[in-house]
């Protein structure tokens, strides 16, 4: 979920309570996860205290309609600690944790890192492989066997740059812990035995992405593919033509603001405004996949 914010750029956390009710009643409930204040949702941008009131503005609007995964995502272990101990009182059941930022620490520090934190909370923790964000140094496949052990650990957020190690951590440990594809192309991770998907789209249609994946579980890939060429992937590379001039984490934002939804502006640095060229491409996106567009 994007966080919703005023123009001011204050939370709007009474936007975010309606995103959270429409997202549950049109189609989740029963059929999905959500994830809330992640990076996805500018958690990056959010102060302690910021990340902790829109963790439990999700949490108390959900009432245990639907698994919560929050993330604790910082270079500070205590902060790291902190928050995920937070998300497990407000009613979360996995945190998503990465390696931290910045510098790129070994594989001996990593599996230090995790199993520290693994010792100083009761949630269930999501190891989230983020080798963009980490000097490059990505979760390799050997280093995954060891953190899958570790108490706590009860799914992995898996993605690499190398498609050999993509594959095979699928084909070591797909059947030993739950796997989220962090990709575009959950066709592929589902038949390598993913059980998630990220499916960002649901922000706009969660039924859409509850079709989908019911889809993958039937293993009606052809079908499958034909929904995601309904929205997904014309709405992912409407996203790649924003990013080529400038426009960012504001994306997921214009699409809530154009059907209507609360959204407001990203933070800065990033821009939050797009043409009227790129308005009527998104527009004409969400129309040829049955979505009515009110803006």
């Amino acid at each position: 979920m994007p966080t919703p914010m005023k123009e001011n750029y204050d939370l709007d956390l009474q936007g975010l309570k309606k995103n959270v009710r429409f997202i549950i009643e049109n189609g989740l409930e029963g059929n999905g996860v959500l994830m809330a204040v992640t990076a996805g949702g500018e958690s990056f941008a959010l102060s302690i205290e910021e990340q902790k009131a829109a963790m439990k503005t999700v949490a108390d609007e959900a009432k245990g309609k639907v698994p919560l995964i929050t993330s604790a995502q910082d270079c500070n272990i205590n902060t790291v600690i902190e928050l995920s101990n937070y998300a497990e009182s407000v009613g979360y059941d996995v945190v998503q944790i990465s390696q931290p930022y910045y510098t790129g620490p070994s594989s001996k520090e990593l599996y230090q890192w995790f199993e520290k934190i693994s010792e100083n909370v009761e949630i269930g923790i999501m190891v989230y492989n983020t080798p963009w964000l980490s000097g490059g140094l990505s979760i390799d496949v050997d280093l995954m066997g060891k953190l899958i052990e570790i108490p706590k650990v009860v799914s992995v957020k898996w993605s690499s740059a190398d498609r050999f190690a993509y594959m095979e951590g699928y084909k070591r440990y797909a059947d030993k812990i739950p796997i989220l594809a962090n990709d575009a192309a959950p066709i592929v991770a589902h038949m390598l035995g993913a059980k998630m998907f990220l499916a960002i789209p649901g922000n706009y249609d969660p039924q859409y992405v509850v079709n989908v994946w019911k889809l993958l579980e039937k293993k009606q890939y052809p079908e499958a593919l034909n929904e995601l060429y309904k929205f997904t992937i014309p709405w992912y590379q409407w996203l790649g033509e924003l990013a080529k001039e400038g426009v960012n984490e504001a994306g997921t934002k214009f699409t809530l603001e154009l059907l209507g939804h609360p959204a407001g502006p990203a933070r800065p640095p990033f821009h939050h405004t797009i043409t009227e060229n790129q308005k009527r491409r998104l527009r004409e996106i969400l129309t040829n996949a049955g979505i009515k567009a009110v803006k």
